[in-house]
């Protein structure tokens, strides 16, 4: 996965036709591992940017909304 995933979320969401689609460099657990989520199943990892990474950490109720988050008790 070279390329972020929540890019394109992101873009979207703040109504972007055009976007420039940056490099993953971090990889962003779903549901946190504190709240039960695992770092070995893939399915709750995205490749994601520094920036957008940032952005899914200083804004939880906006990831959640948009799915780049989930809380720990919906992982069953």
């Amino acid at each position: 996965r070279p390329w972020c995933e929540a890019c394109p979320v992101f873009a979207a969401h703040d109504g972007k036709v055009t976007y420039r689609r940056q490099p993953s460099v971090d990889v962003h657990e779903l549901v946190r591992r504190s709240q039960g989520g695992s770092i070995l199943d893939e399915a709750n990892l995205m490749c994601v940017c520094r920036d957008c990474h940032r952005r899914i950490g200083n804004h939880p109720q906006l990831a959640f909304d948009l799915g780049l988050a989930r809380p720990g008790w919906t992982n069953d």
